[in-house]
């Protein structure tokens, strides 16, 4: 679903919003205002996400999980080590999907292997969300990230 298609403008978009705002007005009342207003974007950033290729949402919540996850700890206890290992892991997801088929053909080109290729599909907005998470493992090092929940983190890396 493209921002400018008629699906997105014409339902999705308003439900969305319309669903927001009547979540946000219902929780002014409550003690966790705004909580299930958050909950409602990153399930509905999931769904959007989803309606491009469900078989990559798995990808992306635990991408999500484990940075929130390695970020929290690293504001924690500030360990260069949990620091360079998130960095890692993210960019060796990205590199894998990026540029496994690229460097199998090249071996196989200039090389005298053989090696099976695999084709690999890039899901949409893995160079969006693993550099906003890389950025938050920085700030969480660099002691500029607050600890937050696990909504308000999937929804700033979530948001459609």
């Amino acid at each position: 679903m493209l921002f400018n298609s008629y699906p997105f403008i014409f339902f999705y978009l308003p439900i969305v919003i319309m669903g927001f705002f009547f979540l946000v007005k219902e929780g002014a009342t409550k003690l966790h205002s705004g909580q299930a207003a958050r909950i409602f974007l990153v399930l509905a950033s999931l769904v959007f996400y989803a309606y491009w290729d469900y078989r990559f949402l798995p990808l992306l919540l635990a991408s999500v999980l484990f940075n929130y996850s390695i970020g929290s700890k690293i504001v924690e206890i500030k360990s260069k080590r949990l620091f360079a290992f998130g960095v890692s892991l993210n960019l060796l997801l990205l590199c894998f999907f990026k540029y496994f088929s690229f460097v199998i053909t090249t071996l196989n080109r200039f090389l005298p292997i053989d090696l099976p290729e695999i084709s690999v599909v890039l899901p949409l907005g893995i160079s969006f969300f693993t550099f906003t998470q890389i950025a938050f493992l920085v700030d969480a090092y660099k002691s500029k990230a607050e600890k937050s929940d696990l909504f308000s983190y999937g929804l700033f890396v979530t948001i459609f």
